[in-house]
């Protein structure tokens, strides 16, 4: 049985099948065009743009140096924090907050210590001269009766006399605010009448800022240390009145430390608590209908007023903060109610869009990964343009950044009719998006549509600077325009004209540092790319014309040709003859296979049709992955895996076809003669498809006149249209007209007839020469030859092995 033949029981199965219910038919129609995927993008994508545009709902439109037509009046009453009088008064803050001080308890420690140990240290010294000098001198014990006072109170009752004194004296040294000089002036004058001392425990006890004494005020220190050492007994007193004034205003050591940490928490935390909550004094009041900003009064046609200042602007804000929270706490539902209305105007514009894509680029709806690709591109360039005008409060008119950005990724991407209706799609969702008046839509329209114009190839490098730099031109006097037409000084439209027109400059530095990433993003290639390709060095092209000759020959001839007849109908020629170079490369594998290749007996004369079949066809998938392992760009795939569509291998065929009829078996059925697909779907390789089979059939022709290789593309061509190979393609009618035209013309310069030049006087004559001059007189006696004589079909029969 013949291997490729369907067994009885599948065919019974298949004919017992019942149909789908009309539901699950409507399904799997819709499943089958790519709707499921195509329908979750789109509501992705509207779900992300509508968040990105209402939030917020309404934004401030106002920014630094805008010009201000008429006076601003506030809507509401409000009242703004006046920044320099609540600087002012968290100065005040600073200065009242009472400084913190703490005992010096190591000099407390060391006074009644001394004290305490004073009788026991003189008291085998009955003579001031034997006395240590240093203790002479801090008590000033001049005097043996001196002497003598203090050794009564070594010992007995008066011990414990003078241990009680002395934790008096300690008690009120505590009491006396002896603090370095320069931290009791600097109290004095700060505003706080109070300091604050804290002691070991973190009890903090307030006093009068007047109880402060420097150590250089040596008056209040005596006075101090005489009604200090009261505490003690008459005859005790001139010496511990001598030791208080030597500690204090000799070693000039104080009993109270300042508490720098402390003071500044302190100070700290009342500024932080004046921030928090300001009073009602460090604020302006603003009734409804004052005049927050008044209007710009420019001079003459030059002299304008600088515009809106930032100060002016936070004033705004503060004022439309205020305005909202009135307005929604009024209308709960105000808020729902503006989202809903935001998103039906953009579901309209995304449902518009959708139509477009429907109707007039349909291959999106199956070709997931590059209406992904579309998706993204667009929500990436309105969180761009959201970024730009609202978080940077740059100018409204650097739309055009984003917008001119999408507009020259889609002219890349895809054709220039696409690219000038998604790009004016973003710039009505960019300009709604920045709540900008309508008549700034025009500005970023005029970039997108002379950018656009301008892609139809990006051959060099410097194509993207050239046509950012143009559309700059009109992005600048599209934006003068609009300033005139608002009868605005003209400085203002200047300015938003410079900063539009800097955008638009911007956007060819910043695609042309891009131009890898979107071509690899959108599976494309530009001309650039295509150009690199082209170059006989690449690896894929050396091992093609060193190890496939005939098919490399074949290849550059298809180039010429393909590249000619796509220049007829204005589509890519440089992408056809490239796609050309390259759409063999399978045959590497097994060129002696090929015709064009073999040198002697063909090795599919050892072979059965079938077998010979799977080598033919073979080129094809082995193609395909030759492509991916070199890198090939993913345009050009479609060149490989579409050049044969699902043409019937003739040759073949028709040897399984004989075979068959010798044995007496039914003929095979041509489905499985076919070459897998798919067909094309674009203009470039259908036109190689044409040119492929056109240039093959010609080339196995015996005598490839004009007029026999115009009948001959004809042929091809029209079996190629009857064979529905061009159903799945956008090429129209008059277009493949165009083509074979141009065809024919390729080939007949390619095979064109050559003069017999006469032998030599006194010469032999070749045998090519005697071979030609027969071949001319036999063309002058016979007529052309139709298109479907059998030598014709005897061509296109040996073509078919290719």
């Amino acid at each position: 049985m013949w291997s490729f033949k369907k067994s009885p029981r599948k065919r019974r199965i298949d004919l017992h099948k019942k149909p789908a219910s009309r539901p699950l038919a409507a399904w799997r129609r819709f499943s089958q065009a790519g709707g499921p995927v195509s329908a979750v993008l789109l509501v992705v994508f509207f779900a992300a743009m509508l968040i990105m545009d209402a939030w917020p709902m309404e934004p401030l439109t106002y920014r630094t140096g805008q010009h201000v037509p008429e006076d601003i009046r506030a809507r509401v009453t409000f009242r703004v924090l006046s920044e320099q009088r609540l600087r002012q008064a968290q100065d005040n803050a600073r200065r009242a907050t009472p400084a913190t001080f703490r005992p010096n308890e190591d000099l407390l420690d060391e006074i009644a210590s001394k004290l305490r140990q004073l009788p026991e240290r003189i008291r085998t010294t009955t003579q001031p001269a034997d006395l240590d000098e240093s203790i002479r001198e801090q008590f000033a014990l001049e005097e043996a009766e001196q002497l003598e006072t203090w050794h009564e109170y070594a010992e007995g009752n008066r011990r414990e006399r003078l241990e009680d004194q002395t934790e008096r004296l300690r008690q009120e040294l505590r009491q006396v605010l002896i603090v370095p000089e320069e931290r009791a002036r600097e109290q004095i004058e700060r505003m706080a009448n109070r300091v604050r001392v804290l002691y070991d425990d973190n009890d903090a006890v307030e006093r009068n800022v007047t109880a402060l004494i420097g150590l250089q005020d040596t008056g209040a220190i005596q006075r101090e240390a005489a009604r200090l050492a009261a505490v003690f007994d008459d005859r005790l007193k001139p010496s511990v009145e001598a030791y208080l004034l030597h500690v204090f205003i000799q070693q000039g050591r104080p009993l109270y430390h300042y508490n720098a940490d402390r003071t500044m928490a302190d100070v700290e935390e009342a500024v932080k608590q004046l921030a928090a909550d300001p009073p009602s004094e460090v604020f302006d009041i603003y009734e409804r209908g004052d005049v927050l900003v008044y209007a710009d009064r420019p001079t003459g046609l030059l002299a304008d007023p600088s515009g809106l200042t930032s100060g002016e602007l936070e004033l705004l804000r503060t004022e439309h903060r205020q305005y909202l929270r009135q307005k929604r706490q009024q209308n709960p539902y105000l808020l729902a109610r503006q989202v809903t209305g935001r998103a039906v105007i953009l579901l309209l514009i995304t449902a518009a869009a959708s139509l477009y894509v429907f109707y007039y680029h349909h291959g999106l709806l199956t070709d997931h990964w590059r209406a992904f690709a579309l998706v993204a591109t667009f929500l990436l360039m309105l969180a761009v343009n959201k970024g730009v005008v609202w978080a940077l409060e740059w100018n409204e008119h650097t739309v055009v950044l984003p917008v001119l950005m999408g507009g020259v990724v889609l002219g890349i991407a895809f054709d220039r009719r696409f690219a000038l209706a998604g790009g004016t799609t973003l710039a009505l969702l960019a300009v709604l998006q920045v709540r900008a008046p309508l008549e700034v839509f025009i500005v970023p329209l005029a970039g997108v549509t002379t950018a656009v114009f301008q892609l139809h190839e990006v051959r060099t490098r410097s194509k993207l600077i050239q046509v950012s730099a143009i559309s700059a031109a009109a992005v600048f006097a599209a934006t003068m325009a609009v300033g005139m037409f608002r009868g605005i000084p003209l400085s203002f439209p200047m300015y938003n004209a410079l900063w539009a027109g800097g955008s638009a400059l911007a956007v060819g530095l910043i695609i042309q540092a891009m131009l890898p990433l979107v071509e690899r993003f959108f599976r494309v290639a530009t001309s650039m790319t295509l150009l690199e390709w082209c170059d006989a060095s690449r690896p894929l092209l050396r091992r093609l014309a060193m190890e496939a000759p005939g098919t490399y020959n074949h290849s550059l001839q298809l180039g010429a040709m393909c590249e000619a007849a796509a220049d007829a109908i204005g589509a890519r020629g440089l992408l056809a003859r490239v796609g050309a170079y390259y759409h063999d490369i399978g045959k590497i594998n097994k060129p002696e296979y090929f015709i064009e290749n073999q040198t002697g007996a063909s090795k599919h004369a050892k072979l059965s049709p079938a077998m010979s079949l799977l080598v033919i066809i073979g080129h094809v998938k082995d193609g395909l992955e030759m492509a991916r392992e070199y890198g090939l760009p993913h345009e050009l795939h479609e060149f490989i895996t579409a050049h044969h569509g699902t043409t019937l291998v003739h040759y073949f065929y028709q040897q399984a076809a004989e075979q068959r009829k010798a044995d007496a078996d039914r003929a095979p059925d041509d489905v499985e003669f076919r070459y897998p697909g798919p067909k094309p779907r674009h203009k470039e390789p259908a036109i190689l498809m044409l040119a492929d089979a056109a240039e093959s059939s010609v080339r196995a022709m015996s005598d490839p006149t004009p007029g026999r290789i115009e009948n001959q593309v004809h042929a091809m061509v029209a079996r190629r249209l009857q064979d529905g190979q061009l159903n799945e393609c956008e090429l129209m009618l008059r277009e493949v007209h165009q083509i074979e035209a141009s065809l024919v013309k390729s080939l007949c310069s390619i095979y064109h007839s050559r003069i017999a030049y006469p032998t030599p006087a006194g010469e032999k004559p070749s045998a090519a020469e005697n071979d030609a001059a027969r071949k001319q007189t036999e063309d002058r006696q016979q007529p052309e030859e139709p298109a479907d004589s059998p030598q014709s079909n005897e061509a296109r029969q040996r073509a078919g092995q290719e």
